[in-house]
This record gives structure tokens, sequence and C-alpha cells, in this order.
């Protein structure tokens, strides 16, 4: 099983779950969330790097001037559920 990160996590994680009387179902999900984060952000700094984009840029940086007719409301109603919905379906 490839599953680097863990390797990294479990030992700090078994000592916190010792010293909070964590179950074992506790440690295991803790332990492989971190996993199944930090694979989502590799997966995604991957995509970016082989998309080759000229530049990276974000919503934060947008400037909502030159397009008065965008509501940044909306804009940013649209980026948390884009959020939740790629958490949920994974892309």
């Amino acid at each position: 099983m490839k599953a680097p990160r863990i390797r990294e996590s479990a030992a700090r994680l078994a000592e916190q779950a010792r010293s909070d009387g964590w179950s074992h179902e506790d440690y295991l999900a803790a332990v492989l969330s971190r996993e199944v984060t930090a694979r989502e952000s590799s997966d995604t700094q991957n995509r970016i790097r082989l998309a080759r984009f000229p530049t990276r840029k974000s919503l934060e940086e947008f400037n909502f001037d030159y397009q008065p007719s965008l509501s940044r409301e909306m804009v940013a109603y649209l980026s948390n559920s884009i959020s939740r919905n790629e958490r949920v379906n994974r892309w």
C-alpha cells in the first residue's frame, strides 16, 4: 500500500492518542485522514503543474473593478459551493 504520509504522522498521533485516550478506531481515522488530506493536496498541485498555466491566479487576487457586473458575493458563494462539492465528489 502506498501511503508514505502514514509513516510521518503515525508515531506523533499514537502519542496523542495514548495521552488523550482515543480508541483504536479514532486513532486509525486520524492517521488515514492525514493521508487522504495530503493526497488531495498533492493531487491538486500535480494537476496544476501538469496544466502548465503561464501564471497561477486565485479569486482573492481578482480585481472586480474591471468587471463591475460581476457580484463579489455570488463569486464567493459559488467558490465555497465548488470547494464543498469537490470534497464530496472528488473530480
